[in-house]
């Protein structure tokens, strides 16, 4: 009976653990499941738009397949973290737009942007680039391990250009992989299914009363629900909240990261096209209250090279980590660090889409 046993255990858990992957795969098909992506991608290149569950995807792997599939090229592309998901097409007139925004972007992603817009001839007119808090953040540092999904595109224009990638073990995807075993993952997925009626799909509006929406054109539409959840007084509480997290973090920036970024502007400039530093601003509270701190004092530092990569090589740089610049209230902001489409437009009003 112990031999049986024996034999048998390794059996039994192998196919729990068999199961749980194949749950995980399927019930998160927007962070794990290619040709789920290849059907999205192809919802929103015709013009529709595909409401969703949750916005933590893999964006990433989304943008590789939409970018594919595009059939002109957008005249402009914003390249940024999750603090653009509400800049919309409505935001810029007489242009057509692009929102290739990926959730905690690092530098490799400029990369690696460049890269899937080059190699699908899809380079457009203006190139909207952004420096986040931790753009520079060595990859030892790092929390966030999504910017790992172009390394593919990152390693390839970085060997052309002259850069030294990073070494292959520290970009490999284990974590994400490894992430198919949660039960804890698989549990939520059920738990958000249970509570929610609607089901993602193909919808022509913009809105639902539950899931949130991918606009055709990139950006993020949030669900009727949400939308009464993003009052001004939540966006106050959760600045304060992250105020006291990062009041004392001495925030650490990668010189290499800096100077690799300088090559691949210089490739950008001698290839004509017209790239645009664009900052979004942090909610008034937390602003203020990181100023004359160790963090603060990065902000500034991320600032400072932002404008000189401007000057060196004749770009545009507008916005600011700094909302009073930009005149964005505490009524514009849905958290610490999300402005509205109210707050992003007066980004956009700021550049010179004639250049």
């Amino acid at each position: 009976m112990r031999k049986l046993t024996l034999i048998l255990a390794p059996i039994v858990i192998g196919a729990v653990l068999i199961i749980v992957v194949i749950l995980n795969i399927n019930l998160n098909p927007l962070v794990y499941k290619t040709s789920y992506m290849q059907n999205v991608a192809n919802t929103l290149q015709a013009g529709k738009n595909y409401s969703i569950y949750d916005p933590n995807i893999n964006w990433r792997a989304l943008r590789r397949e939409q970018i594919k599939l595009l059939k002109t090229t957008p005249q402009v592309i914003v390249s940024g973290g999750s603090r653009w998901q509400e800049a919309s097409s409505d935001l810029i007139s007489n242009k057509t737009f692009f929102n290739a925004h990926a959730h905690s972007d690092y530098n490799e992603d400029f990369f690696a942007i460049v890269e899937l817009l080059e190699s699908n001839k899809r380079m457009p007119e203006t190139l909207i680039l952004s420096l986040r808090y931790r753009i520079f953040e060595p990859i030892e540092l790092r929390q966030h391990t999504g910017w790992r999904e172009w390394i593919p595109e990152y390693r390839s224009i970085a060997e052309r250009i002259g850069v030294d990638p990073h070494p292959l073990l520290s970009t490999t995807r284990i974590d994400h992989w490894v992430a198919l075993l949660s039960l804890n993952d698989l549990m939520a997925q059920i738990k958000l299914r249970l509570s929610i009626k609607e089901t993602p799909k193909s919808v022509d509006s913009y809105t639902t009363p539950t899931l949130d929406v991918i606009g055709f054109d990139g950006s993020l539409r949030w669900s009727e629900k949400n939308t009464k959840r993003f009052t001004p007084n939540y966006a106050e509480k959760d600045a304060q909240k992250r105020l006291k997290r990062f009041v004392d973090f001495d925030l650490e920036i990668d010189q290499k990261m800096v100077a690799d970024v300088d090559k691949l502007l210089a490739y950008l400039k001698n290839k004509g096209v017209n790239v645009v530093f664009a900052q979004t601003p942090f909610h008034p509270t937390f602003y203020d209250g990181v100023q004359g701190t160790n963090f603060g004092h990065t902000l500034d530092k991320i600032e400072l090279i932002g404008k000189a990569y401007a000057e060196k090589y004749n770009l545009q740089k507008v916005g600011s980590f700094n909302p009073h610049t930009l005149e964005c209230s505490k009524e514009e902001f849905i958290d610490w660090h999300h402005g509205t489409p109210e707050c992003l437009a007066k980004v956009f009003n700021q550049i010179d889409f004639s250049e």
